[in-house]
């Protein structure tokens, strides 16, 4: 199972969402942290959401070399929960 690491705090996720997207655009590279990349994923999303469009060029680009490093850390997989379902 996984080390999860603590998250950037509340407040400051929009911060390091932006500043991972600043260096892959620079750079091309991503952070090898899982919770980290679902994190930024996440950022994004919610981000295209209040935009109310869809994510083209650069910005398709580096989602998709997200969902790639997310695909490529977890193995393609999520975990079950760690309890049983009431």
């Amino acid at each position: 199972m996984e080390c999860l690491r603590p998250l950037p705090k509340p407040g400051t996720l929009g911060d390091a969402a932006n500043g991972a997207a600043k260096a892959w655009r620079e750079t091309g590279a991503l952070p090898d942290d899982l919770s980290l990349l679902r994190s930024f994923l996440f950022f994004e999303q919610r981000r295209y959401r209040h935009f109310d469009g869809e994510p083209k060029g650069r910005s398709r680009a580096y989602i998709d070399a997200l969902l790639t490093a997310i695909a490529e850390l977890s193995g393609g997989t999520v975990p079950d929960p760690p309890d049983p379902l009431p």
